[in-house]
């Protein structure tokens, strides 16, 4: 995972946002689904910022047109935040959907923000958010080689340093999975 810096929101997320942040607000407050469509608006510019590359696993994806837009706080837990520009990434489906999906893991004794309160307020997300310019990611990932999918590759693992919290992407996006093999 490599930092990324955040470009300018587009235009069309802006009134996408108005738009449905007030129907959702409408609907949360009636107790029924949220509409969460219409983030896309913010794929090509996501996909753009980030040189086609996944927020977490740097995997070149060749079009963003079936790639996923990323909710870094998912919008299960944080509807208000879904169609915030800073909550929004370009992510590859395995990491979306398969890794991260709707976690978002918290340092013990942390409290989740409540609807409408701005991030990140007490928390302490262990998730590491590529864009965030105050952390460096090559300070708190470090890469082994595993075999996948009978492939070698090397995979991102949360480094644990001494009086550290724990790492970012340790507790959620953890490689290698089952599929995996640690090659020694």
């Amino acid at each position: 995972m490599i930092g990324i810096a955040r470009s300018p929101e587009p235009l069309a997320l802006a009134g996408v946002r108005a738009e449905k942040l007030a129907a959702a607000r409408a609907a949360s407050a009636a107790g029924t689904k949220i509409d969460f469509s219409g983030y896309e608006v913010a794929k090509e510019a996501l996909a753009a910022m980030q040189q086609l590359k996944c927020c977490y696993c740097e995997k070149r994806e060749e079009q963003a047109k079936y790639r996923d837009v990323e909710h870094y706080r998912p919008k299960a837990h944080y509807w208000w935040l879904a169609w915030t520009w800073e909550n929004l990434l370009f992510a590859c489906i395995d990491c979306n959907r398969e890794r991260k999906r709707e976690s978002f893991p918290l340092s013990p004794g942390d409290v989740r923000l409540v609807a409408e309160q701005a991030p990140p307020g007490t928390e302490h997300p262990l998730v590491l958010d590529p864009s965030d310019a105050s952390k460096d990611p090559t300070r708190e990932i470090e890469f082994r080689r595993a075999r996948f999918q009978a492939k070698e590759r090397w995979v991102p693992h949360g480094s644990r340093r001494v009086g550290a919290r724990p790492s970012p992407c340790a507790a959620s996006i953890d490689l290698p999975c089952s599929t995996c093999t640690p090659i020694t």
